[in-house]
């Protein structure tokens, strides 16, 4: 009797977006590089997901790196507002020149 193995692997059991995002973080915080087929071994989650998380992380780091997130509490609740970080940056910039044209004309 011959017997056949299996071609594929067992499915992995699914987990939420949000808890693929901590395991994935969690393990990157101890590997030191580690590639896309390593952290799903590691972590027992797809390898797909694993990418998806990855490239998710990567937009949104692009987008905080220009942008501030700010989050406000008002009564009860919250305002959120995302600002551009180079015009913040600006508007502090133009405030601090005033105040030392001010103080050198004082002089």
């Amino acid at each position: 009797m011959k017997m056949s193995l299996p071609l594929k692997s067992p499915p992995r059991p699914r987990i939420s977006f949000a808890e693929a995002m901590q395991k994935i973080l969690e393990q990157l915080a101890i590997e030191d590089t580690v590639s896309i087929a390593t952290l799903s071994r590691l972590t027992g989650i797809d390898r797909r997901t694993v990418s998806k998380v990855l490239e998710t992380i990567s937009n949104i780091q692009d987008i905080l790196r220009n942008r501030e997130l700010i989050l406000d509490k008002v009564g009860n609740s919250y305002a959120v507002r995302l600002i551009q970080k180079t015009a913040e940056i600006g508007k502090r910039i133009t405030k601090t020149g005033s105040q030392i044209t001010k103080r050198m004309r004082r002089r």
